[in-house]
């Protein structure tokens, strides 16, 4: 017999029990199953960039006293997620410069809401930063030198979703009035 001829017939017997051993194999190990997507109970153990993003519509509601009688409640609403999220109402205020005071920086004046949902210690936090800022009343009318009166609260809570909390509540100052601060937020479906 000829080289060729015998290693032709040895490339088809070995390609041949190569075949079956292949197929006796898959049929002794099928394939793993696809993966099962987390479910509520283990998404904290999931590695940051794993975890699904959630967005809640969020809850600030401002509610202004004076000597224990309610003078006003103020809701504001917004949707916050892993992104910074931001709410702005108010005025732009020009104020003179130190240098020249025929030049001006303007400043925001009234209600600043920043929120950022995250993850902190295996569970989903929110933080917060309220700003609220105003004119002393005596000062409104004198442009060229106001006095700016501002609060400002910061605060990083666990999300109970649909709880209400009290994330601060404190007293306004030059001022007989209080201000607390409530926070509730609800997942957006």
């Amino acid at each position: 017999m000829n080289t060729k001829k015998i290693f032709s017939i040895l490339s088809g017997v070995l390609l041949f029990a190569e075949t079956m051993c292949f197929s006796a194999l898959a049929q002794s190990h099928p394939p793993p199953p696809p993966p099962t997507p987390p479910d509520a109970t283990n998404v904290a153990a999931l590695p940051a960039n794993h975890r699904p993003k959630n967005f809640y519509r969020v809850t600030y509601t401002l509610i202004e006293s004076e000597n224990g009688n309610r003078l006003g409640v103020q809701h504001e609403e917004m949707v916050a997620s892993d992104d910074y999220s931001e709410l702005k109402l108010g005025s732009h205020i020009p104020v003179p410069t130190m240098k020249d005071s025929s030049l001006y920086k303007y400043e925001d004046i009234g209600l600043n809401i920043n929120a950022m949902v995250h993850w902190a210690d295996n569970i989903e936090v929110i933080a917060s930063n309220v700003e609220q800022s105003s004119l002393e009343d005596s000062q409104k009318s004198d442009a060229s030198a106001p006095v700016i009166r501002q609060i400002r609260l910061r605060s990083t809570i666990p999300i109970v979703e649909g709880k209400t909390f009290v994330i601060g509540s404190l007293d306004l100052p030059g001022s007989n009035h209080h201000l607390q601060v409530e926070l509730t937020a609800t997942r957006v479906q």
